[in-house]
């Protein structure tokens, strides 16, 4: 049965049973699946005014919301609700940590990542995003700790290994990056980012044909991702490989024509070749 059959046959039961809470409630996840989003914010409204305890509308209609800065309160307001309704809702609480991460409420943000972690230890996304709360607070040596948790737990978590990699690089520990990034490469061998990370680390140590590499591979992986071509446009660039070069940014232009930093170096590659041969003519 697909989203439409299955819709339709909710909107029949609710002139069969018009105050039930629960049909309104499926009705609103499969418009919201959909992208329905203000027919699907009614319909939970419509189910929390049914059953002002309904936990998962409360958490699911606060998701919706939060995504607008106008209803942020009122998303904070319902996870709040949810929460204290199901002091065990583990999803719950992660939700309501985020939100409270977004509006800078650090303190409250950390107790309830660590209430959701202690009710589900198994759901690696309470400690990635505990990590991130971390990163965002400079405190780096807890951010590494719940980052390499979060991989513990799933070691195909590709957002947590990349954070991971991006904090070692920031903080200037190479060595320690490199080290990281082939522990990755054994759980997600074919990851492009981590390609990438590769590739830009390689190309400071100037490594250049190490580093050509794996932006090659990164831009096997993905092909459409305009900074990967950018960033081997600039190795060819750094290299004297002109033709190559070109060629890159060109085809970073392509998939980004408003890539400032790829035209200002393709104009200024193009103008050196001018004038390099109207000095030779």
């Amino acid at each position: 049965m697909d989203w439409t059959d299955e819709l339709r046959l909710y909107i029949k039961d609710v002139s069969v049973c018009p105050a039930n809470a629960k049909i309104y409630y499926n009705i609103a996840k499969i418009q919201a699946d959909i992208g329905e989003k203000e027919e699907s914010i009614l319909n939970y409204r419509k189910a929390i005014s049914l059953n002002e305890n309904y936990t998962n509308a409360l958490n699911n209609l606060a998701n919706i919301l939060r995504e607008d800065p106008q209803y942020q309160l009122e998303a904070l307001n319902l996870l709040q609700r949810a929460c204290l309704l199901d002091e065990k809702f583990a999803v719950g609480w992660l939700n309501l940590a985020t939100l409270e991460l977004s509006l800078n409420m650090f303190n409250e943000s950390e107790y309830h990542y660590l209430k959701s972690i202690d009710l589900r230890p198994t759901n690696p996304n309470g400690y990635f995003n505990l990590a991130n709360l971390y990163l965002k607070s400079g405190r780096f040596i807890e951010a590494e700790i719940n980052f390499k948790k979060a991989i513990e737990v799933d070691e195909k978590f590709t957002k947590a290994w990349h954070n991971l990699i991006l904090l070692k690089q920031n903080l200037n520990q190479i060595p320690e990056a490199v080290e990281i990034i082939y522990k990755a490469f054994k759980s997600l061998p074919e990851d492009d980012g981590i390609h990438f990370h590769m590739a830009n680390i390689l190309a400071k140590k100037k490594e250049f044909s190490k580093a050509e590499f794996h932006f090659m591979e990164a831009i096997r992986l993905n092909s459409n991702n305009a900074l990967y071509h950018n960033n081997l446009a600039v190795l060819y660039h750094l290299e004297g490989r002109y033709s190559k070069a070109i060629e890159f940014y060109r085809k970073t232009l392509y998939l980004n024509p408003i890539h400032t930093a790829a035209r200002k170096n393709l104009d200024i590659l193009l103008n050196k070749i001018v004038e390099s041969k109207s000095q030779t003519a």
